[in-house]
């Protein structure tokens, strides 16, 4: 009988692994025999470099390479150290376990209404100057500049925080369940470090190294993230993985071949952002690790504590604003600047939708 049942368990594994690993191999052959210049339905036989070349040749396309690389890391990180200061302040100050009931919704809301959501609310005629105008600001028509769209991505930034940060603390909550975490801080405290530090000196880092898969998962993303791009993104040039995606949608299908070979590159970058992170990895290490066997005995004073946390908090806000300027804006037919309020709403959008 339990050689039957591991026989089934074996059989159903198998099959399993098959639906998963077929059509991904038959993707990833799909994307780099193009790369390669094989693609026999368009008349494309001969196997090169010229594919890698025309895309490389792209103009702003090592740009749009720069640029990728500097918002998934920049993203990633902070979202990192924010997620942390709000689970270290989350074990040791009650109220704020009330941002657990906000977590969960921004985690299921789609990247592209965050977008959206971000754009209505920090574009120059955005919700954020219509609340302050013109009584603070003294602007009675739209500024010709403001916080969107950006070149350097702030935007976008913004945007995968408000859907990283509460991910990350979420899965940095849970491996926290784990850890005999009120022994250790307990020990901590004994030797003479402060709960915060022996938060986190002694416990976070056992955290950290359980949540490495999703936040290496997070940076890939944050890296090759289209639809977000799409909305806060600068157009010249976009990030690389935008610049991917327009060459599939162009009708000349031989823009394919370069394509399939700027999604090569985009995974290669990936593995770039994921190299540079374990560099900084062991880098961190060795100053904590230092830091440690010196003994230093640093406390962080309470107001600080909740000045960080506030600026951690500050993301996961703006992407429910972000969302309220949204839904706002679906029910208005009319909506002046610099009026903080609609001037007539109506359902017309959502029968129309």
């Amino acid at each position: 009988m339990a050689a039957a049942t591991d026989r089934l368990i074996f059989i159903a594994g198998l099959a399993l692994g098959l639906v998963v690993a077929l059509p991904l191999a038959a993707g990833i052959c799909g994307t780099i025999l193009p790369a390669l210049g094989w693609f026999p339905a368009l008349g494309a036989r001969d196997v090169s470099a010229a594919p890698l070349q025309m895309f490389l040749a792209t103009p702003g396309v090592a740009g749009a390479i720069m640029l990728s690389l500097g918002t998934g890391l920049v993203a990633t990180f902070l979202s990192f150290i924010a997620s942390f200061i709000l689970v270290v302040t989350l074990s040791s100050f009650a109220p704020m376990h009330r941002l657990r009931s906000i977590m969960g919704p921004l985690i299921a809301v789609p990247h592209s209404t965050i977008a959206i959501g971000i754009l209505f609310l920090l574009a120059p005629s955005g919700w954020l100057i219509r609340l302050v105008s013109p009584e603070l600001t003294g602007f009675v028509r739209p500024p010709a500049t403001g916080l969107l769209p950006d070149l350097e991505q702030h935007g976008l930034i913004i945007a995968l925080l408000v859907k990283e940060i509460p991910f990350l603390c979420l899965v940095s909550l849970a491996a926290l369940s784990t850890q005999p975490a009120r022994q250790i801080t307990a020990i901590g405290r004994s030797l003479g470090y402060s709960k915060d530090a022996a938060m986190w000196l002694l416990v976070m880092p056992d955290i950290y190294r359980l949540i490495r898969l999703p936040l290496a998962a997070v940076l890939v993303f944050s890296v090759s993230v289209v639809d977000m791009s799409l909305v806060l993104g600068p157009g010249l040039p976009p990030p690389l993985a935008v610049m991917v995606v327009h060459g599939f949608e162009d009708p000349d299908l031989l823009a394919r071949l370069p394509a399939s070979a700027g999604a090569l590159l985009q995974g290669g970058l990936a593995v770039l952002a994921l190299a540079i992170w374990r560099a900084g990895e062991v880098l961190i290490s060795a100053i904590l690790t230092g830091w440690r066997r010196r003994g230093h005995r640093t406390r962080l004073p309470g107001m600080a504590r909740h000045i960080l946390s506030g600026f951690a908090v500050l993301p996961m806000l703006a992407g429910l604003l972000g969302l309220i300027a949204a839904l706002l804006w679906s029910f208005t037919t009319s909506w002046f600047f610099p009026d903080a309020l609609p001037g007539s709403i109506s359902l017309a959008g959502w029968a129309r939708a």
